[in-house]
């Protein structure tokens, strides 16, 4: 009787989970044979080996099942300094479901990526609400010097972001950022993934700090955005904030073949593809936009009051690269009470493609704005289509520019 009913409970709790192998039981952990991720407390039990550098790196790990993980300043992102992630993790078109909250720091399912070929995450759903210092849904930064890839995941939801200071923090922690995919990507490709049905915001919170945001990332740093689709609000607050439908601020990188539609605002500066081109460094590298495509809607009020609105860039500073064959709809609400004069001025940075220019002598190389094609509508009232060619011959100057902004035709709605 008594080993009838031990064999009982011994099923009743495997049943239930209470008594479960870890991951990496009965599996070796390689491309053929990956270690197997069924619930939420396997996903804490990698977390913790990995950020206690006790994971052995290069392992593969497969998702079986959709899963939930709640709670406040209790999910650490898997990977954390000095022990980053250096393994390929497939979602297996699985969906997590996060509500997190680390409002002191990062706030994402895996935090820094360091595989050095190949994909770290592929085929991952997530969705919810993701709130901390530095939030996004996937991965906090694919560090320097890896070939790691993100590919084919997907995030619907909200993410926010909001500065709060840390007694350790560093100078280069004055910031928050949030990005739908990744917050950071430094190398690597983030590719083939999708934000929809989604919110993103940064505050910036105080004056000394910059805020952040963007459909896939908040910044970049280097490697590639290429074939993402977002469909999202975007918005950031201060004025020293950076909203972007692809990316908020990218000193070094490529983003290239995406789509946005939907809508983006900043206190400071918005852009449909980037909110910002900013190589302060002058030493990092080109950044090259090309052949997005973006549909954007805005209110008047969101290019006003020292706001800055580019359908393509917000802001571009000390920046070198290009700018190239990118499309861009965008309309323009709220222009009821304006005047013919008052809308002019209100779309000449939209046609150009490029909200604000500066401080672009002395740079090692040339920026180079050719071959958009963009479109400002404003209902009831006026359409207006152009091409827009900007092009720079001389190196280290940006003096000699020619602008032909050819307006195709200007009529009544």
């Amino acid at each position: 009787m008594t080993r009838k009913i031990s064999a009982v409970l011994i099923m009743l709790l495997c049943a239930s989970g209470a008594w479960a192998a870890y991951y990496d039981e009965g599996h070796s952990g390689t491309e053929q044979d990956p270690y197997i991720i069924r619930s939420a407390g396997d996903l804490q039990e990698l977390s913790t080996r990995v950020n206690s550098g006790t994971e052995p790196g290069g392992r593969y790990y497969r998702l079986t099942a959709s899963l939930s993980i709640e709670g406040t300043e209790t999910w650490n992102p898997i990977g954390a300094e000095p022990h980053a992630f250096t393994g390929h993790f497939d979602g297996s078109n699985h969906t997590i479901t996060m509500n997190i909250s680390n409002p002191a720091y990062r706030a994402s399912l895996f935090g820094l990526i360091g595989t050095s070929s190949g994909y770290a995450v592929k085929n991952l759903k997530v969705t919810g609400t993701i709130s901390g210092k530095f939030a996004a849904a996937i991965a906090s930064v694919i560090d320097y010097g890896t070939s790691a890839s993100i590919e084919g995941c997907e995030f619907s939801g909200t993410i926010r972001a909001e500065y709060q200071r840390n007694p350790d923090d560093s100078a280069s922690d004055n910031h928050t950022s949030a990005g739908g995919i990744i917050e950071v990507i430094q190398s690597g490709t983030v590719k083939n993934c999708t934000v929809k049905d989604a919110v993103i915001t940064a505050n910036q919170n105080r004056a000394d700090v910059s805020a952040y945001a963007g459909g896939i990332a908040a910044a970049m740093g280097g490697g590639v955005i290429e074939s993402c689709t977002v469909n999202a609000e975007i918005g950031s607050k201060g004025t020293d904030s950076y909203s972007g439908g692809i990316v908020g601020d990218s000193n070094y990188g490529t983003v290239t073949v995406n789509r946005f539609n939907g809508s983006v605002n900043s206190e400071g500066y918005s852009g449909g593809v980037a909110g910002r081109m900013d190589n302060g460094s002058r030493d990092v590298g080109d950044v090259n936009v090309d052949s997005n495509v973006v549909a954007a809607s805005l209110a008047s009020s969101d290019i006003t009051g020292g706001k800055t609105w580019g359908a393509l860039v917000g802001h571009i500073m000390d920046s070198i690269g290009e700018i190239v064959s990118n499309s861009a709809d965008i309309t323009i609400e709220g222009t009821e009470d304006m005047t013919n004069e008052a809308i002019e001025q209100l779309i000449a940075p939209l046609l150009s493609g490029v909200g604000k220019i500066e401080d672009l002598t002395g740079l090692p190389g040339n920026l180079y704005i050719s071959g958009n094609n963009i479109n400002v509508i404003i209902p009831e009232r006026i359409e207006l289509d152009g091409n827009v060619d900007i092009g720079s011959s001389g190196c280290n100057s940006f003096f000699g520019l020619s602008v032909i902004a050819a307006l195709a035709f200007l009529r009544r709605k």
